[in-house]
């Protein structure tokens, strides 16, 4: 009976924690009007990219412009005002100090001279007040990044608040997804992530958790989780659904095997068997008859197929696929009348954790041991087999 075989080998147990969930922009802005004008120019569109800084459209600022100049004719005159309540003080003062003027009339006079101060005062905030509005009619992106959405059109009026553009930055993408409560306890911040979207398939992208967030939906019974990704080249957009699986921190080295190699018992979910790979015994006149010194063991054409090959293939520089029947394979049986030259072996083993579609060994093989992982339902304790390859 031809089997397929593999080593019983090494390996970490702890299944990878999987979710899925949807892209997101590291940041994005909702960029409104802080003037009332109408729109003069668009200088951008859905998907350009922008520098912090830059002028995206422009509103007519005339009306404003009208109300700095007069504000600044209003500062000149208070000046002008200023300056005559400051001479008046200056030549009332010695004849205040000699008894001439009066005391109610000397606080007549510096009372107008600190009124004129604080108008000349006033119009000075006022101007700058009006100038620094005057920049609020260019419109200028606050944050690098990307154009998502343009709400305006030159014509259109804008009011104080209105929605002009929508900005994200992009070169950062995140993921947001939720896991189930029962695998929170094996998700650290910082763990390696890798994310995979149907609009790139085959490809994987590196990440990082970033954030676990405290809060259990009641509902679902899930907590969100955020995954940082680069996206330094721009080809990830916001929106796109993806698939995240974040790698096992906690795992503990065991042996492991295909959970297909393995005969669960009934009455056990513990406990099972499999079959080993084991020389035929060696019995006068029996199927090992007639073997000579060194018999039960692999012979090197044998070791060559376990390998993916015969001695013979190889010594020749042949590749397996160039042998009768296009598939390599073990001499599992002797020449005739020397009986076979491997058997299965059942053997009961002790069961772990099953994850990913391999299983936990917790005892009954050692390392190296050659585990048959076909035909399972086909295998009985002592019957003949021979290897092949895939």
């Amino acid at each position: 009976m031809p089997v397929l075989v593999v080593e019983a080998a090494m390996g970490r147990v702890g299944r990878k924690v999987t979710a899925t969930g949807s892209l997101y922009p590291q940041s994005e802005v909702k960029l409104m009007s802080q003037a009332e004008g109408q729109v003069l120019q668009v200088q951008v569109r859905e998907g350009d990219r922008v520098n912090q800084g830059q002028l995206l459209a422009r509103l007519d600022d005339t009306v404003r412009r009208i109300e700095l100049a007069l504000a600044r004719a209003e500062l000149e005159a208070e000046r002008t005002r200023l300056g005559e309540a400051e001479a008046n003080a200056k030549s009332r003062e010695p004849l205040y100090r000699s008894g001439v003027v009066s005391q109610n009339e000397w606080i007549k006079v510096s009372a107008e001279l600190n009124r004129a101060r604080a108008e000349v005062e006033k119009m000075r905030q006022k101007v700058n007040l009006l100038r620094a509005q005057l920049d609020y009619f260019d419109i200028r992106s606050p944050i690098s990044g990307v154009v998502t959405e343009r709400k305006m059109e030159p014509g259109d009026l804008a009011m104080a608040r209105s929605h002009m553009f929508t900005l994200a930055h992009v070169r950062t993408l995140r993921m947001r997804a939720p896991v189930s409560e029962l695998e929170i306890p094996r998700l650290r911040a910082g763990q390696t992530a890798l994310v995979e979207l149907d609009a790139y398939p085959g490809r994987r992208f590196p990440g990082q958790l970033t954030v676990i967030f405290p809060q259990i939906d009641p509902r679902t019974r899930q907590a969100l989780t955020e995954v940082e990704i680069s996206n330094v080249d721009l080809k990830l957009r916001p929106g796109l659904h993806a698939r995240v699986s974040f790698e096992p921190q906690l795992g503990r080295e065991a042996i492991v095997l295909p959970a297909h190699a393995v005969e669960w018992s009934e009455t056990d979910p513990k406990s099972g068997y499999v079959f080993l790979l084991a020389p035929a015994s060696r019995r006068p006149g029996g199927p090992g008859a007639g073997q000579g010194p060194g018999q039960g063991q692999l012979r090197p054409e044998s070791q060559g197929a376990l390998r993916g090959g015969s001695g013979e293939a190889q010594a020749q520089g042949q590749r397996p696929a160039q042998r009768q029947g296009q598939q390599q394979q073990v001499q599992g049986q002797r020449p005739q009348g020397q009986g076979p030259q491997f058997v299965s072996q059942k053997r009961k083993v002790r069961l772990g954790e099953s994850f990913e579609g391999r299983v936990e060994i917790l005892d009954g093989l050692k390392r190296g041991d050659r585990v048959i992982v076909s035909g399972m339902g086909q295998l009985k304790e002592g019957g003949p087999v021979r290897v092949v390859t895939e």
